[in-house]
C-alpha cells in the first residue's frame, strides 16, 4: 500500500528503524540519520512501530513533524508485535509491492547512532564489490571503540 509520505520513484536506499518501545532512542537513530539522508539522494526512512502501545507511536510522529523529516522519513504503525523479521518485512514489503524499492536495505536497530559519512562508505562498498550481496556497518562504542559482533558459539 503507498503511503502519502512514500516517494513516487524506485529510491535507491530503504533505511528501516524497527521500533518496540525505544520512541527516544529512536528519535534519537533519526537526529543521527538527517544529514546522511539528505545527502544521498534516493534514500528514504521507514520506522516501523511494534505495536509498542506505549505512547512511541504519538511521540516519534510529533518528532517527525517537529523537526519537518517528514520528507524523507514515514512512520509505518503495526497493528501486533510479530518479532524482528515481521517488522522489518512490513517496510520492505510495503515499497516491493508498490514498485518502489531500490537495490539496497538497511536494517537499523533504534539504539544507532549513524556516523556522518558511514552510509554512504556502505553504499560504496557495495558499489564496488558486485558479487557481495550483503554487508554489516562496522559496531562501535559511544567513544569510538569498535565492538566485536561476531565470535564463536559455545558448543558440546
Amino acid at each position: 500500500m503507498l503511503n502519502e509520505n512514500q516517494p513516487r520513484q524506485p529510491i535507491q536506499l530503504l533505511v528501516v528503524v524497527l521500533n518496540y518501545r525505544t520512541a527516544d532512542l529512536t528519535i534519537d537513530c533519526l537526529r543521527s540519520l538527517k544529514n546522511e539522508v539528505e545527502s544521498l539522494a534516493g534514500t528514504h526512512v521507514v520506522v516501523t512501530d511494534n505495536a509498542s502501545g506505549d505512547g512511541s507511536v504519538e511521540k516519534i510522529r510529533s518528532a517527525i513533524d517537529t523537526h519537518q523529516w517528514g520528507n524523507w522519513v514515514e512512520l509505518m504503525p503495526l497493528e501486533r508485535n510479530g518479532g524482528f523479521a515481521f517488522g522489518n518485512n512490513a517496510a520492505i514489503r510495503s515499497y516491493w509491492e508498490a514498485g518502489n524499492l531500490g537495490p539496497y536495505v538497511l536494517l537499523l536497530n533504534p539504539d544507532t547512532v549513524v556516523r556522518p559519512g558511514a552510509i554512504q562508505a556502505l553504499l560504496d562498498f557495495m558499489e564496488q564489490h558486485p558479487e557481495v550481496g550483503i554487508a554489516g556497518s562496522r559496531l562501535e562504542d559511544p567513544d569510538g571503540t569498535p565492538q566485536h559482533s561476531a565470535f564463536r558459539f559455545i558448543s558440546i
